[in-house]
């Protein structure tokens, strides 16, 4: 047998099986960012399998400011928590591998700390235990929103393979991340709406594209005399007058088809069997701008005093 061949097999049967383990590792990553419902989550997958990748001994995670202008800490890995969550690099006055990766948007490898001259002496002097530090920018599209930064205890310089993983954890993070901004954008404005709804004297209603409701503030009780758990699932469409049913529908299927909102005016049967007159204001919510409708937003009030007075003042101009 060729002694030579023989290395030669081992060393790409040893290849392979780096090549599954990496495979492995990252598709863990993004299994488990997936389900990471906070920054805090995000960071601990990412320094756990960056870690297992890169044998890296720090890891810190920085996202931009609105304007872009500094960079500020959200998780630390073996880096004092406290110290860094207060630390803000600012992108254009303090050089540093975070601040240059943010800027020109490529990943940076500072394979000796303690002599580059792109490392300002006020950072060396703050995380002396970093002797190298590799950066990769978070992306958005074009645009950079934050810094996944990893370091050694030793002078370390990337091959092109590892800067590759690195870049690749770093694209998980940022998508990630966006989710859990998102996540985190809609919880805020569901509270807002329901903290709004609560406390409006309109009925204020989430429903299907059917009229079926999803969500009811408590005005249901004053407005129609049913409490908001009687009228999930119940289409107001079974409760409008018989003589306005065909007017309602109409101008609603107008609604879904061509508009962003309308207003219909009806009667509507209350639970004690009395009909009132409801204006209620509908707003679509689409999956894009002209995309199709998801559901409803709604707010109706009681006009029946205004009809009376209206058909009062008919009768005295007759």
């Amino acid at each position: 047998m060729n002694p030579a061949r023989t290395v030669g097999a081992e060393n790409s049967i040893h290849q392979d099986a780096k090549v599954n383990q990496e495979q492995e590792i990252l598709y863990q990553l993004a299994h488990d960012l997936a389900r990471a419902v906070d920054s805090a989550m995000i960071a601990d997958h990412l320094f756990s399998r960056t870690y297992a990748l890169l044998g890296a001994e720090y890891g810190i995670l920085m996202l931009a400011n609105a304007d872009g202008s500094e960079l500020y800490g959200v998780a630390s890995r073996e880096v004092p928590a406290e110290h860094f969550r207060k630390e803000r690099i600012s992108v254009r006055d303090e050089s540093s591998s975070v601040s240059l990766a943010f800027r020109t948007r490529q990943p940076v490898i500072i394979a000796e700390v303690t002599t580059d001259t792109r490392v300002d002496e006020r950072l060396r002097q703050a995380y002396p235990f970093v002797k190298s530090a590799w950066a990769v920018p978070l992306m958005k599209g074009a645009q950079a929103v934050g810094v996944l930064s990893i370091g050694f205890a030793a002078s370390r310089t990337a091959t092109l393979a590892e800067l590759r993983l690195l870049q690749l954890l770093g694209d998980e993070a940022a998508l990630a991340l966006e989710r859990a901004r998102l996540t985190e954008e809609i919880q805020a404005s569901e509270a807002r709406y329901r903290l709004m709804a609560e406390h409006s004297s309109d009925m204020i209603a989430r429903q299907t594209i059917d009229g079926q409701y999803l969500y009811v503030s408590p005005a249901s009780r004053t407005l129609l005399g049913y409490t908001p758990e009687e009228l999930i699932g119940r289409s107001f469409h079974q409760d409008v007058h018989p003589d306005d049913r065909d007017a309602v529908r109409n101008a609603w299927t107008t609604l879904l088809e061509t508009q962003n909102g309308a207003t219909l005016t009806y009667r509507s049967l209350r639970k004690d069997g009395a009909y009132i007159w409801v204006e209620t204001t509908c707003r679509a919510i689409r999956e894009t701008t002209a995309g199709a409708v998801l559901e409803l937003q709604t707010a109706s009030r009681d006009i029946t005093v205004r009809k009376q007075a209206e058909t009062l003042l008919r009768t005295m101009q007759t």
